[in-house]
């Protein structure tokens, strides 16, 4: 506009008190770059205009200039008024017109959640505008992995469970993953920070105030609140979602947190491995020429290495193997556990059988852990932590960075000869692998990246923040799978052997470690002479010893028509989904039927006898089952 000219000066005042009925009364008059001002008197075409629009409070909710890019008068149909185009608007007017004109919310079967199941923390993500972001859970961005039930019998998740931690641990489920889908007789010989029991499927359960609460409906709590608050967050009802998952997870485990996930509301799309969504976070978009990642993906509790080929949108995993007992909270066991022996080397008092100043212990542990972080000492005051005739005592003391890390290194060690193992087990060495990304929250620990990267040759790359990794490439799998991203080509492995138990005890491998995603194979059993019936217990592990391996279950066959020959047979077809999840069809003559894993190992059917692997069936004949 020349110098001279001066705009003419435009007020309106709308009959809306906020900014929500101004969205929902006016919206469709405003964009991102003009607006419609009704008007009996038009401005010409090109006149520059200074506007205000107010509230009907008189509060300004848009200033800026403008020029009349239209002008209309009244006729059938058409409203009198004037199309003003932006020269430009302040910021809080520029921040509103984002909030009114930013697109309406994808449908509730659209959008898909990628979901970080974490040991400590549910952290939540999507896609939007082709970039993936952090939806916030509340005021947080990181759901705190805890659920409790209080004195009143009231179920508590997040913030409002963790803040009972110390005042009632026995009340308190925290790390809920560790657990879930683990049977009862492994937890012999494990520590957690509530009382272990047992539910109706002989699976790990907490025994809060004498009931069993199961590790399933734990994780289901979580998944419920977190999909609750990314609801109200973003507006819409959400019902799907992609979910990581230690790539070291059974399929009992991971069969156990879909579960969860439909009692929470939520269809799985998919189950991936925690460092395969890390890959995916690191080459999404990036058109990368063909090279060779390995991911150590270390979090609250559980530790996973994987390598992984990526070329241009294709991911193939290669190896993969870890450790569901190996994570943060072990390192704040041990420091914990230092902790208290200061305590007591100090004042002479054990806190062994005080489980509120248990639990005070292990949350002083972890957040010292995390100060180490960034520090080289820190200090640890935790005041009334034991009483003397009477009297309260309090624990202060400086932690030194060196200390720490002395006391964990055998932690550290155990997590590189796991990636060590890894690589073996394809036949790599350090020199094979071209990147190294790191993930998970206790990658941040000094001493973690430098043993990788002295193990390795190699430091992390930096183009993946660890704490959003696997979230970031959940969303971004799940926006593939909507159709609104670049299709994405994965394809996983099985982390651990799955096998059937013979009649002799020993295993007979149906999958080996590291066969790829999905998966189909037949076998041909029978039962012992004179039997109509038999049992085949199923386990996933090295495929060695039974006695070491998981036990997923048994398949259980019943009223078994004869063979041909003198035995009564059946063929079982052995499904493994892209995600790991076991489906088992069983012929037998005439009949076809789904098998279900029975959990109980108390049967006293006979097991089974694998005659031999039959032949795959016809594709038309796969189809029809």
């Amino acid at each position: 506009m020349p110098p001279e000219v001066k705009p003419a000066q435009l007020r309106v005042r709308l009959p809306f008190a906020t900014e929500a009925e101004l969205a929902e009364g006016f919206g469709g008059h405003l964009s991102r770059t003009g607006v419609f001002v009704p008007t009996e008197s038009p401005r010409p075409v090109g006149s520059w205009i200074a506007f205000e629009i107010c509230l009907s409070t008189g509060e300004v909710v848009l200033r800026g200039d403008a020029t009349v890019a239209r002008s209309q008068r009244a006729a059938p149909g058409l409203r009198a008024g004037m199309a003003l185009r932006f020269l430009g608007v302040d910021g809080e007017s520029r921040e509103r017109l984002e909030r009114i004109c930013a697109p309406p919310p994808t449908a509730a079967d659209d959008w898909v959640l990628g979901i970080d199941f974490g040991t400590t923390g549910v952290r939540v993500a999507l896609v939007r505008a082709d970039r993936p972001e952090v939806v916030r859970l509340g005021r947080e961005a990181v759901l705190p992995a805890v659920v409790a039930i209080d004195d009143q019998g009231r179920l508590l998740v997040g913030a409002r469970a963790r803040a009972l931690e110390v005042e009632r641990p026995e009340r308190v489920v925290a790390g809920a993953k560790r657990w879930v889908g683990r049977r009862f007789d492994l937890a012999v010989g494990r520590r957690a920070a509530f009382a272990l029991t047992h539910d109706e499927r002989d699976e790990i359960a907490a025994d809060l105030g004498g009931e069993p609460f199961s590790m399933t409906r734990a994780c289901a709590e979580l998944l419920r609140q977190a999909r609750q608050l990314a609801q109200e967050t973003l507006g819409t009802q959400l019902l799907r979602a992609v979910i990581g998952v230690p790539a070291y997870f059974n399929e009992r485990q991971r069969a156990a947190l879909r579960r969860a996930a439909h009692q929470a509301g939520l269809t799985v799309e998919q189950i991936v491995g925690e460092p395969t969504a890390a890959a995916v976070a690191f080459a999404a978009g990036k058109r990368l020429p063909r090279r060779r990642l390995l991911v150590l993906d270390l979090g609250g509790g559980t530790f996973d290495a994987t390598v992984l080929e990526i070329e241009g949108d294709e991911i193939d995993v290669v190896a993969t193997g870890g450790d569901t007992f190996l994570g943060g909270a072990d390192f704040d066991a041990r420091l914990s556990n230092l902790l208290a022996e200061r305590f007591e080397e100090m004042e002479g008092l054990s806190l062994a059988d005080d489980a509120i100043a248990q639990q005070r212990l292990r949350l002083a542990a972890e957040t010292a852990k995390v100060a180490l972080s960034s520090k080289e000492r820190t200090e640890v005051a935790l005041p009334f932590i034991g009483t003397r005739d009477g009297a309260p005592v309090d624990l202060r003391l400086t932690l030194e960075r060196a200390e720490v890390e002395a006391l964990c290194s055998d932690l550290v060690d155990q997590a590189v000869a796991i990636a060590r193992e890894v690589l073996a087990a394809v036949r790599l060495s350090p020199r094979d692998v071209d990147t190294l990304l790191l993930a998970g929250g206790m990658t941040q620990m000094p001493a973690v990246r430098r043993a990788f990267t002295e193990a390795f040759g190699k430091n992390g790359t930096a183009d993946v923040d660890p704490g959003t990794a696997v979230a970031f490439g959940a969303a971004l799998l799940g926006a593939s799978a909507r159709g609104d991203e670049r299709s994405l080509g994965l394809r996983e492995l099985l982390g651990a052997t799955l096998s059937v138990q013979l009649p002799d005890g020993k295993l007979r491998p149906v999958f080996g470690r590291h066969t790829p995603l999905p998966a189909e194979r037949r076998l041909d059993v029978q039962a012992p002479p004179g039997a109509r019936e038999l049992r085949v217990p199923v386990y996933q592990g090295k495929g060695e010893d039974a006695a070491k391996d998981d036990f997923l279950g048994a398949l259980e066959l019943r009223d078994l028509p004869a063979g041909p020959g003198p035995m009564a047979r059946a063929v079982l077809t052995f499904y493994l989904s892209a995600d790991g999840i076991l489906r088992v069809h069983a012929r037998a003559g005439s009949i076809e039927r789904s098998v279900e894993l029975a959990t109980s190992r108390g049967s006293t059917l006979p097991v089974g006898v694998v005659v031999e692997e039959a032949p795959a069936e016809p594709d038309a004949a796969r189809t029809a089952v």
